[in-house]
């Protein structure tokens, strides 16, 4: 493991990845190879002389778009023939200073240079074009950005070399571009920018235009009339416990872990760590949203050597990622930062009037700030139970469980730590199983019926029924394996008799329903309640899934474990 104060892996990858060196780049970028082979894929065949179709790549804060440009950027760079057809110009995540369209050219233009220098180019011909681009400086706006364009396509030509722009946030960019200036006017203004590059990217053959965004942008409604449809979509999706495992392997080999140089041997230590207790990367994954800049963090807290629990590995992942967010929250302005919290606080998705009730703003301001940040990339649109109209959730999941940990008193933050208990016990269930024995039946969970008249067949529970519930609930949550194997087993077996539902009203009312709510909302949509789904967590969502999974592919009549000789554990309850 490098030195903690001096090491790349801290100084560099946490919030830096732009400084990775180019060996680093090239050996950690290991969880988006497909939409990279893809991209080079476009670009070889992309004839000379035919417009390219223009691609946007969308994801989430942390999803690895700035990394994947900059990776495509070294692929070309690394490609002879690539090479000699396209140059790639990186730009930085955010052009504060750009504007207007002759700002952006003219930043093409000093993005031309700089990579030309990088690549050698004789410094004749990198005087020239410093000339041409103060000469050009100095042209009003509209002439300053025709004049702009015409130099680079001379430059094109002269060169057969087409120009692959990779924009990073060109959502954001295009806000700048095309919002409102002063008055009418000026939106009238923002919005012709927007058509005439529209315009350019369409007709010009020697331009490719890869960008970056948070979201697509039909939903940003000053420049959604100019870019209609005009690109293509290629979607970063939060990675797999397995695509987080191979990007840990790779920074192992890079950065060493536990090792005093990296290697394969680090990653060896590192995939036994892993291997170790594989039910922390598992519950990890669902509580970071399978967020590549987070894996990163993990790697760090992995890497470490330390053994802990789910529990122990939360308290420290929080730790290193409150710089980020913590300044994340400080950078807005005071209505945006209230609201953001009330969403956070939330947890499950909330609707518009919701939020204008609880914070005291207007509902007409409070719609004009969420479309802010969502443009942002910090919210998102989801669906809400019963509605019509979209609710708003936190994007990046994990930043919503940082702040609930962070800033949240016990009564409003605890169904997630219930959660994360449910996510401990049910990931290290497969390992933990072969060391619990099997009890009497007579803890029976199941809700038995009765027909209360000829026409209203209505499902309820006797004492004991709630009372084993409640007896397993308790034991469950206190962290016996073997009450939540039991509580597995009598959901399967009440979907199998069709009593699931019942069984998640019992559920519902147990003083323990925030730990038995993946089930209960599990057995609710194996029975075919598909709105029980709606307007929940995604870390909920995803155990409720798990959970539907294993009531509906093993079901009760699969045979019993092997629990062999093992003793029976002692009774905690």
């Amino acid at each position: 493991m490098p030195d903690p104060d001096r090491g790349p892996l801290r100084g560099i990858v946490k919030y830096n990845p732009h400084l990775w060196g180019d060996d680093e780049l090239r050996s950690i970028f290991v969880a988006r190879n497909r939409e990279l082979a893809e991209l080079l894929d476009r670009l070889r065949q992309t004839a000379t002389d035919i417009v390219p179709q223009h691609v946007l790549i969308v994801g989430q804060r942390g999803m690895g778009k700035t990394t994947l440009l900059r990776r495509l950027a070294l692929a070309v760079r690394d490609d002879p023939e690539l090479s000699r057809r396209w140059i790639a110009l990186a730009f930085p995540e955010e052009q504060f200073t750009v504007s207007t369209l002759a700002e952006l050219w003219s930043n093409i233009l000093d993005a031309l240079t700089d990579t030309l220098e990088n690549e050698g180019t004789p410094q004749a011909e990198l005087d020239r074009l410093d000339g041409e681009v103060r000469r050009i400086g100095a042209l009003p706006p509209l002439e300053r950005e025709e004049t702009a364009i015409g130099l680079l396509g001379d430059w094109i030509d002269q060169h057969q070399r087409r120009i692959l722009l990779l924009i990073d946030s060109t959502d954001l960019l295009f806000d700048s571009l095309g919002g409102p200036k002063e008055g009418k006017r000026g939106l009238k203004a923002g919005a012709a920018s927007l058509w005439r590059l529209r315009k350019t990217l369409t007709h010009h053959s020697g331009f490719f235009w890869l960008g970056a965004s948070y979201q697509a942008l039909e939903s940003g409604h000053l420049y959604s009339d100019a870019f209609h449809d005009f690109f293509e979509l290629i979607e970063l999706r939060s990675l797999s416990v397995d695509d987080m495992r191979q990007a840990m392997l790779a920074l192992a080999r890079t950065f060493g872990a536990g090792q005093e140089k990296p290697g394969e041997a680090a990653a060896q230590v590192m995939a036994r760590i892993l291997d170790a207790k594989p039910e922390r990367l598992k519950a990890l994954r669902n509580l970071t949203g399978g967020n590549p800049r987070t894996t990163v963090m993990l790697y760090e807290m992995f890497a470490a050597g330390r053994q802990d629990n789910l529990h122990a590995d939360l308290k420290l992942l929080l730790d290193l990622m409150t710089p980020l967010y913590k300044t994340r929250l400080e950078n807005l302005a005071d209505q945006p930062r209230k609201l953001l919290a009330h969403v956070m606080e939330h947890w499950t998705p909330v609707a518009t009037a919701e939020l204008a009730e609880v914070s005291g703003i207007p509902a007409t301001t409070v719609s004009g700030q969420l479309a802010r940040l969502e443009a942002e990339g910090l919210i998102e649109k989801t669906k809400l139970p019963g509605r019509r109209r979209a609710g708003y959730q936190v994007a990046e999941r994990f930043f919503n469980v940082w702040y609930l940990m962070r800033y949240t008193p016990r009564r409003i933050r605890q169904g997630l730590i219930w959660l994360i208990e449910f996510m401990r016990l049910w990931y290290g269930s497969d390992e933990l199983r072969a060391f619990a024995g099997e009890r009497s039946d007579s803890e029976k969970a199941c809700p038995r019926t009765r027909r209360l008249n000829s026409d209203h067949p209505f499902p309820i529970t006797n004492h004991a029924a709630y009372q084993a519930l409640e007896h397993l609930a308790d034991l469950a949550s206190s962290g016996d394996t073997w009450a939540l194997y039991k509580l597995q087993k009598q959901a399967r077996e009440c979907h199998d008799t069709g009593l699931g539902p019942a069984l998640a009203e019992l559920m519902a009312q147990s003083a323990h329903a925030n730990f038995l709510k993946p089930i209960a909302l599990a057995l609710r949509a194996a029975a075919g309640e598909a709105e029980a789904l709606d307007g929940i967590p995604p870390e909920l969502k995803i155990m409720v899934e798990e959970v539907m999974r294993d009531i509906l592919t093993r079901g009760s009549s699969q045979p019993e474990p092997d629990f062999g000789k093992i003793t029976e554990p002692e009774n905690n309850s």
